[in-house]
């Protein structure tokens, strides 16, 4: 929006469009608010075209195009033949007072009735959340009917972790025993009665899958089939196991020795989600992606840019002028916009973000006046490197804070 916003002042500066009346003295071309934009013009059809080829570079170059059917026009005391004109354009004639979010704006306070349109609203969202509220609990009251939805086309009695993907399979299932892997490192069987956990495929050892530690041939070699539950491999209160022939094996039947034998009938298994050492019962999304997050080194110029105490407008801008995205004069003159690429303030080199923060004798006096309390360097900066190492070098916390406050507050002023 930044680069709309220059190029609408950019026609201003080049009378393509003219201010209204109302605007004109204070130079105020238009207001922007998240995606919505007001423009104000004199209402003449020349500035409407003005406007329009505007929107229409703009929409070529970042491909945002203007919603028309959102897109009001708002007009008064024009005479005949130029409400003809500007209605060529195909804009939809809008009335006063405005609405937005379901209440009109007004310079006075509501009446209660104006509220009606909001409260309807409302109370139908309300009305269809309690309705979604009952479906909820039927699903709750009802658990077996996902279940055998995938029970038996899909599961038909095997475990979750064995099944092969097949090609009949919806996007969806597939897509979920594509996540198999990265699921299995959260998913930790607490052992009840052994009836609903898999010997081979769940994670109820610290070994992890006995099927991948034990190896393919596990099954045979322990001579438990594949399919078989913990209860399945217990025989009148012993592991129903072969003598071991491996040291993954003596491993396992090391670990089978801490299982207090039988099984307790009435305590079901339970299956838990351990994320960063947090075990729980559910799903946690928030330590879920903490643990699988990407991450990377922190950045040297963290603390220079996120700090307490910092104003966050301020942190924004030099964030932004950190990694060299301002919109400035030659990057947009470089997008294809028709502009100078000439700095505003003394017109002899290309603004770039060194030369507008650093180098132009205007930003240059700037610095000199803010600098003189936080202990000025012996030579002005020359390159943003140096600028950020200047900062870092400070001698106290409390000087620190300030010339961090400094560097951002004239960064951002010489900015707007």
């Amino acid at each position: 929006m930044e680069c709309l916003s220059r190029l609408l002042l950019s026609r201003y500066e080049a009378d393509t469009i003219r201010y209204h009346p109302g605007t004109e003295q204070l130079k105020i071309s238009h207001l922007m608010f998240a995606d919505d934009v007001i423009v104000f013009f004199d209402g003449s059809s020349n500035s409407l075209h003005g406007i329009s080829e505007c929107l229409d570079d703009f929409a070529s170059w970042s491909g945002l195009q203007m919603n028309t059917s959102k897109t009001e026009l708002f007009t008064s005391s024009l005479d005949q033949s130029e409400s003809a004109a500007i209605s060529s354009y195909g804009f939809t004639s809008g009335q006063l007072p405005i609405s937005y979010l379901g209440l009109p704006l007004m310079s006075r306070k509501l009446k209660l009735s104006e509220y009606a349109p909001l409260l309807t609203k409302i109370t139908a969202r309300f009305q269809n959340i309690e309705k979604k509220g009952i479906a909820k609990i039927a699903w709750q009251t009802s658990p077996s009917l996902w279940v055998e939805w995938h029970w038996n086309p899909h599961l038909n009695e095997r475990s979750f972790w064995a099944i092969e993907p097949r090609a009949t399979y919806s996007w969806a299932w597939r897509k979920l025993l594509d996540l198999r892997p990265l699921a299995l490192q959260f998913c930790k069987t607490k052992l009840g009665n052994g009836r609903s956990t898999s010997f081979w495929f769940d994670v109820w050892t610290p070994l992890g899958q006995l099927i991948d530690y034990i190896g393919p041939a596990g099954p045979r070699a322990l001579r438990i089939r594949e399919n078989v539950l913990v209860s399945d491999a217990i025989t009148e209160n012993i592991w129903s196991l072969p003598h071991p022939r491996s040291q993954r094996e003596v491993e396992l039947h090391m670990f089978l020795t801490t299982v207090n034998l039988p099984l307790p009938l009435n305590v079901v298994d339970k299956v838990e989600w351990l994320a960063a050492d947090f075990l729980s019962r559910i799903f946690r999304s928030s330590t879920t992606w903490e643990v699988l997050r990407p991450r990377e080194e922190v950045k040297d110029w963290v603390d220079i840019v996120w700090f307490k105490g910092g104003i966050p407008k301020l942190a924004f801008t030099m964030w932004i002028a950190n990694y060299n995205r301002l919109p400035t004069r030659s990057r947009l003159a470089a997008w294809g916009l028709p502009i100078s690429s000439d700095c505003p303030f003394c017109s002899r080199y290309e603004e770039t973000r060194d030369h507008l923060m650093l180098s132009c004798p205007y930003s240059t006096a700037v610095w000199q006046e803010v600098l003189r309390r936080c202990h000025p360097p012996s030579s002005m900066f020359t390159s943003w490197s140096e600028l950020l190492s200047w900062v870092r070098s400070s001698p106290s916390k409390k000087l620190t804070l300030l010339r961090k406050l400094a560097v951002q507050a004239v960064i951002f002023n010489i900015w707007k």
